[in-house]
This record gives C-alpha cells, sequence and structure tokens, in this order.
C-alpha cells in the first residue's frame, strides 16, 4: 500500500461553537492523506492510472463551503467519509 499526501489544501469555513467564531469564516489549511495502491500508476506512467490530486482538492473546497460547522472533527469527518467515496 502506497501513502499520498495532498498538503497545504486552502479553504474556507464557517466553523466556530461561540458567536465570536461564528461572525467570520475561517481560513483553513487541510492536509489529506490517501493509502492507496500506486502501483499501476508507476508502471504505465499514465494521468488515467493515478489518483485525481485536482478532484480530492475541489472536493475538500466544496465541503468545507457546503455548510456551517461547530466542530473540526465535523468537518474531518465529512471530509473522509466524502473522499472515500469518491
Amino acid at each position: 500500500m502506497d501513502k499520498i499526501l495532498i498538503s497545504a489544501i486552502d479553504c474556507v469555513a464557517a466553523i466556530g461553537v461561540t458567536p465570536e467564531e461564528r461572525t467570520m469564516k475561517q481560513r483553513l489549511s487541510i492536509d489529506v492523506e490517501i493509502l492507496t495502491d500506486a502501483g499501476r500508476a508507476a508502471q504505465t506512467d499514465s494521468l488515467k492510472d493515478a489518483l485525481d490530486y485536482s478532484q480530492v482538492a475541489i472536493l475538500v473546497m466544496e465541503v468545507c463551503r457546503s455548510r456551517d460547522f461547530h466542530l473540526i472533527e465535523t468537518l474531518a469527518d465529512l471530509l473522509a467519509a466524502r473522499i472515500l467515496a469518491a
């Protein structure tokens, strides 16, 4: 199994519990670590066999702006579920 890290995905999210936290959206820098079998992509050297990093980044940004969150844990759980389902 191979590990791919997509780091520092820049997102804006409405996140926080207190009224002060909820007055402004916050800028987040999100890292996504994915376990995958990259063997085929390495052998073929073809983009069609590789993980589409841009689609992962787009998905992360879409989830961050999809709703308001109280907890970062909720956002992380939703991100994991959506990435695994893609």
